[in-house]
């Protein structure tokens, strides 16, 4: 998660909230664009370090913006 601190049960749920989020932002991406849930579509992934981006957006064929996979989320 992007945040500081917490038990191991906050981090449990932390980690089970963005998968959630990550199935629901991917599955929108899809519908938006009419893709097929295939690995080519664009993705987003969720957490990171508390003091850098909190996730990143991947999309296929383009380098991203040179700080690591993806585009930054902030």
């Amino acid at each position: 998660a992007c945040t500081y601190g917490g038990d191991e049960a906050a981090e449990a749920r932390a980690a089970k909230r963005e998968a959630r989020c990550e199935a629901a932002f991917a599955a929108a991406i899809r519908e938006a664009l009419a893709l097929d849930p295939v690995e080519e579509a664009p993705r987003i992934t969720l957490g990171g370090d508390p003091r850098g981006p909190c996730g990143r957006l991947h999309i296929p064929g383009l380098r991203g913006d040179g700080w690591g996979e993806g585009f930054a989320l902030y």
